[in-house]
């Protein structure tokens, strides 16, 4: 079972907050499907009014550690600009079994195309091309997902899309609104409470596998990812589940509200 590109890049840990000067955070995820635990991520954050900086990592765990062993750890540092967080750097480092993968991105400016070192280069023969002229006006996904937190956060809308690029592939990445709903603590660390509840899709565009089941034809299916989004401290908005829909059933990635420092 390969962990979609979309729930790889979200599960490292997202939130917003009004930043005071050098916020520090620090969250933990928790990857299930049912009740066997697949991975956790965590991720420190720090804020300044103008910037940002994210330190994660992510392992998998159980039983899908024995046939698909994934380990990450991801970089970041952006500045925040009239409401807008624009990317710097960004590098990510992983390995899945035996394969390590090594990514650098950085802007020099906002909207800029960016420079990008990749390790090993892509696999033509594996994953579609990137069309270079597409990699315009792009971000990072964590930046993104933060704008996106930050643009519901001011309208009370999760409705946008968001141009993405993490170094190897490129896509579109859309949310949409799918209401707001009261969730209860299904596990004794997971949260409680009202959400507003985001449907996400992502149009990919170059880079991915060639052998993925994604169908450019097909419409999006914004039910498959909901993003539960809640205020869990004052002006602190961030993913508390995540719930992806599959044929074998549905991986739920939970915050862990108990031993995240908030």
């Amino acid at each position: 079972m390969r962990v979609p590109y979309l729930l790889s890049a979200i599960m490292l840990g997202l939130f917003w907050g009004t930043p005071a000067a050098a916020d520090s955070y620090e969250l933990e995820y928790r990857v299930q499907w049912g009740n066997s635990f697949l991975g956790r991520t965590i991720a420190n954050w720090t804020f300044t009014d103008d910037s940002y900086e994210l330190s994660g990592t992510a392992k998998s765990e159980g039983a899908l550690s024995l046939f698909y062993a994934f380990e990450g750890q991801n970089q970041l540092q952006g500045q925040i600009k009239d409401g807008a967080y624009l990317p710097t750097a960004f590098a990510s480092q992983s390995s899945y079994n035996d394969d390590a993968y090594d990514v650098m991105v950085s802007w020099q400016e906002a909207n800029d195309t960016p420079l990008y070192e990749v390790t090993p280069a892509p696999d033509l023969e594996e994953v579609y091309p990137l069309d270079e002229a597409s990699l315009t006006d792009v971000i990072d996904p964590f930046s993104a997902m933060l704008q996106a937190l930050e643009s519901l956060k001011a309208t009370g809308s999760c409705d946008g899309t968001y141009r993405l690029f993490d170094g190897r592939r490129r896509s579109d990445f859309t949310l949409v609104d799918l209401g707001t709903a009261t969730i209860e603590a299904d596990r004794p660390w997971s949260y409680a409470g009202d959400v507003v509840i985001c449907g996400a899709a992502n149009e990919l565009l170059g880079g991915h596998r060639r052998d993925s089941d994604y169908d450019p034809e097909e419409a999006p299916d914004y039910e498959r990812v909901q993003i539960s989004v809640a205020e869990v401290a004052t002006g602190r908005w961030m993913p508390v589940r995540i719930e992806v829909s599959n044929f074998f059933g549905n991986v739920i990635v939970r915050l862990n509200v108990r031993d995240s420092k908030i």
